[in-house]
C-alpha cells in the first residue's frame, strides 16, 4: 500500500502541474498520508522509523512559513519587518493583529507542501531501505517526468488551454513542453529525472534496459533545455560534468559511462540548437517564445 500511494503521489504531483493548483494539495496530501501510515504501521512492528536530515529541513522550513501567518501586534510586527507594516498602515485594515504574510492562504498551503514533501523523503527513505532497491524509487521519478513530458506533448497537439482538461493554469498548457507553468520549476525537475534516468543506466544489468534508460535520460534533457531556464541548463551543465567526471575514474563500465555521459550532452546541446533563439532571449532576460 505505501509503495502504490507514494508512487502514485510522485507521478500525479508533475503531471497535475507541479502541485501548483490548490485542488490537487488535498489529493496529493490523502496519498502521501496514507503512504506514511502503512510505513508507520510497519515501523511499529519493526520499532524503527528513520528520518532523514532532509526531512527534518522540509519540516523546519515548513514551520517557518507557517509563523509567517501568526497575527502579531503592530509593534512585532514593526520589529520584523519595517515593509509589512507599513503596508499595513497604508491599507488601514483596522486589524489589531497582523501577520508577517501579505497572503496567509497561499503561505499556509506552501507550508503545507514543504511538510507533504517531508513525509515523502521520509516514506520514501523508509521503502529504499526495506526493500533494499533504491533504484525502484528512482524509476517512478523518472516516470513521473516521462509522464510530464507526454501529458504535455498531448496538451500541444490537441491545444488545451487547461490542464489535464479541467485545471486552470497561469500559462495555457498547448504552450508547454512540459506540464509545469514554472519555467525554473521544470527545469529543475527535468535536469533531475534526467540525472536519475542515466544513473539507472549506468547500474543496469541488461543491455537492454541501459539502452531504455540512456533514451529516457535524453528525452529528459531535452525537455529541461526546452524549458528556458538558465539555473536549469547550469544545473544540466554541472550534472553532465559530474557524468563525465565519473567516466574519467571509473573502471569497469568506463564504456557505458561515457556513453551515458556523452549522450546526455548531446541531447542538451541538440535542444539548445533546436531552439536557440528562444533559449538566447531567455539567457538575455527576455521572455522567450512559446
Amino acid at each position: 500500500m505505501a509503495d502504490i500511494a507514494l508512487a502514485a503521489a510522485i507521478v500525479l504531483a508533475p503531471v497535475a502541474g507541479g502541485s501548483a493548483h490548490p485542488t490537487m494539495l488535498p489529493v496529493l496530501s490523502a496519498l502521501v498520508l496514507v503512504a506514511f501510515g502503512a510505513c508507520l504501521a510497519r515501523a511499529h512492528q519493526d520499532h524503527r522509523l528513520g528520518v532523514p536530515h532532509l526531512a527534518l529541513g522540509l519540516l523546519a522550513a515548513g514551520g517557518l512559513a507557517l509563523l509567517q501567518v501568526v497575527p502579531l501586534p503592530h509593534g512585532v510586527l514593526a520589529l520584523l519587518s519595517p515593509r509589512a507594516a507599513e503596508l499595513r498602515d497604508f491599507v488601514e485594515d483596522g486589524l489589531a493583529l497582523r501577520p508577517l504574510s501579505y497572503e496567509p492562504g497561499a503561505t499556509a498551503r506552501e507550508a503545507a507542501k514543504l511538510w507533504v514533501l517531508a513525509l515523502v523523503v521520509i516514506v520514501a527513505h523508509k521503502r529504499a531501505r526495506s526493500l533494499g532497491r533504491p533504484d525502484k524509487i528512482v524509476t517512478v521519478v523518472v516516470v513521473a517526468g516521462l509522464a510530464s513530458g507526454l501529458v504535455a506533448l498531448v496538451h500541444r497537439a490537441l491545444g488545451v488551454d487547461r490542464m489535464l482538461g479541467v485545471l486552470d493554469a497561469a500559462r495555457s498548457p498547448a504552450t508547454l513542453f512540459t506540464t509545469f507553468v514554472n519555467p525554473n520549476h521544470a527545469a529543475g525537475f527535468m535536469v533531475m529525472t534526467a540525472l536519475s534516468a542515466a544513473g539507472l543506466a549506468l547500474v543496469a544489468k541488461r543491455r537492454e534496459h541501459t539502452l531504455g534508460w540512456f533514451a529516457a535520460a535524453a528525452v529528459l534533457a531535452v525537455l529541461s533545455v526546452l524549458g528556458f531556464s538558465r539555473g536549469g541548463l547550469l544545473a544540466m551543465l554541472v550534472g553532465v560534468s559530474l557524468l563525465a567526471w565519473r567516466a574519467s575514474r571509473g573502471a569497469g563500465r568506463r564504456g557505458t559511462l561515457v556513453t551515458v555521459a556523452s549522450g546526455v550532452a548531446l541531447a542538451t546541446v541538440g535542444a539548445v540548437l533546436w531552439r536557440l533563439d528562444g533559449v538566447l532571449r531567455e539567457l538575455a532576460g527576455a521572455p522567450a517564445d512559446p
